[in-house]
């Protein structure tokens, strides 16, 4: 349960978390019945505020039902009284996400390299790169301390920013894992790649801590100061309340991305895909059966079998016979993982796939026209939460068609042969099964591009 780089022993109490995780936002598996949640191991992290550790606390979560899960938290002295979380070695602690300057520790364990030895022969891996040592030499001259805030609503991980002072100081996202998971984190391996490849619009990967089954704890990157939200942006440009440059702003993004997907697979290599034609066909087929299960009795069920089972029909008997090359893609890409810089660049953001699949799965390769679908289905969920919104139904198809246009032209018409239909088809798939379980008034979006019409608000007009 402890572990200490000094040989010293640390005393813990901090009981049952149950009630503490559970109350996180962050902390997303509140759809299982806990049992208990205790600390499975402590990692002191020298140099915290008042000479004091931080203290990496690994939690074992346990279920009344399904296998036991680890949660990452940060703790140190300081911070709210009332947000106490506990006591190690007698001293008051709180979690990170309520005393951010914590996390200044953690980044002058990843400038120094620090290993911390956790028992067991096992350690944690400290790096950081040349830009973090820099920033933070410069935090240090004159002893003036980085400004440090919280980056938005927590979500599934804890976001700060870290501004060193001093004219001219590059700003840093500090990304605390919560729920950790064996195995390199993609996000890590994809980032550090094109960081290393020198690609401009994707923020640099700048420091990591990383336990002892590469699972990733801490990740410290660029930060894009001033960006706007692509999501936001194309919303209010397909709904015609501004004049935002976004539809046209597309062939860039296209172009950036491509030459994503060129160094990614420079750089970590390509695989022949041999099976993948059918593959993908015998997963297109289970999925629309899954997904004409789900519509049955629904205002559009009557007609979607045979739409559907048309559409992936058609899809899979324009698939070449040769096998595609595959390659690691961004794997979860759409305009929430874009922004855009003050001198109207796109950065593209969060390479860590799919959050609800498997390190493993994540790590898989694919072909890129799976991130292609993604962000052209994106672009069509805007208009239609413009529509939702209020906008005039053929304005905000008439934008979606420009987008699409000006984003395929940047990347490379051509580049992607029938697999692009493959994929936004099986896309469009997953978007009917989770809208009908999850937000049945955005549902008839999905459906709309297969043809299908659920509501005419919704519908695209050429639909």
């Amino acid at each position: 349960m402890t572990g200490r780089s000094d040989g010293g022993v640390t005393t813990v109490d901090l009981g049952d978390l149950s009630a503490w995780l559970t109350a996180r936002r962050w902390y997303g598996s509140k759809d299982r019945p806990l049992a208990a949640a205790v600390v499975d191991r402590v990692v002191p992290v020298a140099g915290g505020p008042e000479g004091k550790p931080v203290s990496l606390v690994v939690v074992r979560a346990s279920y009344q039902v399904g296998p036991a899960d680890r949660w990452l938290l940060v703790l140190g002295p300081g911070g709210p009284a009332d947000l106490t979380v506990g006591r190690i070695d007698g001293i008051p602690v709180v979690d990170i996400a309520d005393h951010p300057v914590l996390v200044l520790t953690l980044l002058h364990a990843m400038r120094e390299g620090r290993s911390l030895d956790i028992g067991g022969g096992l350690q944690i891996e400290a790096s950081g790169s040349a830009a973090l040592s820099q920033a933070l030499a410069v935090a240090a001259d004159g002893d003036r301390r980085p400004a440090v805030r919280a980056m938005g609503v927590e979500q599934s991980n804890t976001s700060l920013v870290v501004t060193p002072p001093g004219a001219g100081a590059a700003p840093m996202s500090v990304k605390v894992i919560r729920r950790l998971e064996v195995g390199p984190n993609p996000d890590i391996e994809l980032t550090g790649a094109l960081t290393a490849a020198g690609q401009s619009g994707v923020p640099a990967l700048v420091g990591t801590l990383t336990g002892p089954d590469a699972e990733a704890l801490v990740v410290a990157s660029a930060f894009v100061p001033d960006a706007e939200d692509a999501w936001r942006l194309a919303v209010d440009e397909a709904a015609g309340r501004a004049e935002t440059g976004t539809a046209a702003g597309m062939a860039a993004l296209g172009t950036l991305t491509a030459e994503v997907h060129e160094q990614l697979a420079a750089m970590l290599g390509t695989f022949a895909g041999d099976g993948e034609t059918v593959g993908v066909a015998d997963r297109l087929r289970t999925q629309a059966e899954q997904t004409i299960e789900v519509l049955a009795g629904q205002v559009a069920g009557a007609e979607a079998g045979a739409v559907i089972r048309g559409l992936v029909d058609r899809a899979v008997g324009e698939l070449p016979d040769d096998g595609p090359v595959l390659q690691r893609v961004h794997g979860d890409f759409h305009l929430g993982q874009v922004l855009r810089g003050p001198a109207g660049n796109w950065w593209i953001l969060d390479f860590e796939g799919e959050p609800a699949r498997s390190i493993a799965e994540r790590r898989q390769p694919s072909h890129p026209a799976k991130d292609v679908a993604g962000l052209l289905r994106s672009l069509d969920y805007a208009r239609g939460a413009a529509v939702i919104e209020g906008a005039n139904p053929s304005t905000a198809a008439a934008w979606a068609d420009r987008a699409r246009t000006a984003f395929l032209s940047g990347y490379g018409p051509n580049r992607l042969g029938s697999w692009l239909a493959v994929y936004e088809l099986e896309k469009l798939l997953y978007e009917v099964r989770y809208e009908a379980a999850n937000r049945p008034d955005w549902l008839p979006i999905p459906l709309a591009a297969l043809g299908i019409h659920a509501d005419p608000l919704i519908d695209r007009p050429d639909a």
